[in-house]
């Protein structure tokens, strides 16, 4: 059986943990380190990654203006 890709939404404003991990394709723990190392908001114990952010931390990356970490 085929697995179903999870998809997230194009109309948010922050991402969760668990759809940085769905757009990167990584694990929890690897999405906890890259989202621990940025800019975050912190909601009710949860963390909340700016979008706007996000796209500009991946374009920097994809351009190799910066490394992951």
């Amino acid at each position: 059986m085929k697995k179903k890709r999870r998809t997230v939404p194009d109309d948010v404003r922050v991402y969760t943990v668990q759809e940085v991990m769905i757009i990167l394709g990584i694990s929890s723990r690897t999405a906890y380190k890259l989202v621990k190392s940025g800019a975050t908001v912190h909601v009710g114990g949860h963390y909340r990654i700016p979008k706007k952010g996000f796209e500009r931390w991946l374009k920097s990356v994809r351009y190799g203006k910066r490394g992951a970490r």
